[in-house]
């Protein structure tokens, strides 16, 4: 009976000011979220957001030669994979002799290229690490090329490289790119 009757008591202030301390904090919080949840938007017929994305404070806008840029970027991979799987790889330019300069650069320049010629996601930066690290595994097996951890770290490197240079000014030259060759093609077909 005694637990019982404890169980029916009011609680005290003390017990209820801890409540009414975190009600005001989930309200400061929702408050300060509310504009971050509010850009995002639902796609039709799916109940995953479509975010919105900008890059160096201009939205991004489609691009119209979406699938050339594409091809472009899945071209570069496979050049990477080439390179890397070949046995006896072309001698880089003097001035690029360190390799791990070569492994940044080469994974820098994708992960540019892929954030602005796809739609910008999570997904790429883990698809190019885990390529990075699946090739230099399959030249470990390979026998003819060593496999080595501090190439996967130089990957991993031009991985953030690239994703900084994307969020910079530099970030919208491929939109710029593409603007510029729509506007060209339309003003032929006009002039014509």
């Amino acid at each position: 009976m005694h637990a019982a009757q404890e169980r029916s008591e009011p609680l005290s202030d003390a017990h209820t000011s801890r409540f009414v301390d975190r009600s005001d904090y989930r309200s400061t919080v929702n408050e300060g979220l509310a504009p971050i949840f509010m850009s995002i938007q639902f796609r039709k017929g799916t109940k995953r957001p479509a975010l919105q994305t900008e890059s160096a404070g201009n939205s991004e806008r489609p691009l119209r030669y979406r699938h050339v840029w594409q091809a472009v970027g899945w071209f570069m991979v496979a050049v990477v994979i080439w390179l890397s799987l070949t046995p006896a790889p072309p001698e880089p330019p003097p001035f690029l002799a360190w390799d791990k300069a070569n492994h940044s650069i080469a994974y820098a320049g994708l992960m540019y290229w892929f954030w602005q010629a796809f739609q910008r996601h999570w997904r790429w930066p883990l698809f190019l690490f885990v390529l990075g690290v699946g090739l230099e595994v399959l030249q470990g097996l390979g026998g003819v090329r060593m496999l080595e951890p501090y190439d996967m770290i130089a990957n991993s490197v031009g991985i953030l490289i690239g994703l900084a240079l994307a969020h910079t000014f530099l970030g919208t030259i491929l939109a710029k790119i593409d603007a510029l060759l729509s506007r060209k093609r339309g003003g032929e077909g006009n002039s014509g």
